[in-house]
């Protein structure tokens, strides 16, 4: 390979105002996740849950009918195979069941289970709390301007 190829596959530094600003933002967002999640665990009854599967399960809470696995994966930008693997703790835990659709038998809605409704509306009350100690710095106006600008930011992924 000559050396001018191999050059061209090395990434440049970071030159412009605009490139830095993004480094900085990128990894600000990375220590504000960080911080939110810190040294906490999420008990949800007998049992510890991870990010993701605190996501899945406020996702399907919204989703009263249920959810079916391609809405999770486009939701938590992941596979529907590691959707499987994730809802499959969840139902030995018995916390979701999958239930199969009656318009379309090879579909399958994923649901919070009767325990986990009654446990989850505390769940999510504890569990906002915690993580919202991260935003007490923040305005009303600083918090609607950061939605704002999240929003932005996730139409444009979208569209």
């Amino acid at each position: 390979m000559e050396i001018t190829k191999i050059k061209s596959k090395i990434r440049r530094p970071f030159k412009s105002k605009r490139e830095k600003l993004l480094q900085t933002l990128i990894t600000k967002l990375m220590q504000a996740i960080k911080k939110i999640h810190s040294g906490q665990n999420f008990p949800f009854g007998d049992f510890t849950l991870t990010h993701q599967q605190i996501m899945i399960l406020f996702f399907i809470a919204k989703h009263k009918r249920g959810v079916i696995v391609k809405d999770l994966a486009n939701f938590l930008q992941v596979t529907p195979g590691a959707i499987t693997q994730f809802t499959d703790v969840l139902v030995s835990y018995k916390l979701v069941c999958r239930e199969r659709t009656t318009d379309d038998r090879r579909l399958t809605k994923i649901k919070l289970s009767p325990a986990a409704q009654i446990k989850f509306k505390k769940f999510k009350n504890d569990y906002l709390f915690s993580a919202s100690q991260a935003f007490e710095n923040l305005t009303i106006n600083e918090l609607q301007e950061f939605i704002r600008l999240i929003e932005k930011i996730t139409i444009k992924d979208k569209g």
